[in-house]
């Protein structure tokens, strides 16, 4: 006499979701070489000025000290150069070239240190904006010069 067993219900085990597929690893991106750093600009106390009449550059008095970056502009007949820095430092001083007296003559300086800002005349007043003053830029503007 064989014996049946009675059926006991097949357990059912839910099916989990089929991983996807492992995707390759990535290659990490080719090692690029830093580009070199252009060398620092040349700082000058240089100055020259053009005459658009006889297509020349005439030399004139120095600067106080040697300075790039800064910001040059006219009022009453006299050229203002202000700001500017010497790779180290940011200047907020502002000197005067008068070509009658034919000499730098230093003038009130700014409220602030720029060194490569923008420089405007308008309505007899001077205008320093934006640059840098060692530590962040500026989005300011100082006010420097009004003519009498």
């Amino acid at each position: 006499m064989s014996s049946s067993r009675p059926q006991l219900p097949s357990l059912i085990t839910p099916s989990l979701p089929t991983p996807p597929p492992q995707l390759p690893a990535m290659p990490p991106p080719p090692a690029r070489t830093p580009l070199p750093l252009p060398p620092p600009p040349p700082f000058q106390n240089q100055i020259e000025s053009y005459n658009p009449q006889r297509n020349e550059w005439t030399p004139r008095p120095s600067l106080s000290h040697q300075k790039g970056c800064l910001s040059g502009v006219t009022l009453c007949d006299k050229f203002f150069a202000i700001g500017g820095g010497d790779g180290l430092n940011c200047f907020s001083d502002v000197q005067m070239f008068d070509p009658a007296v034919g000499r730098w003559i230093p003038t009130q300086s700014m409220h602030q240190k720029r060194f490569s800002s923008a420089a405007a005349e308008l309505n007899g007043a001077i205008y320093a904006a934006g640059g840098f003053h060692g530590e962040n830029y500026l989005n300011s503007v100082n006010d420097l010069i009004r003519e009498n």
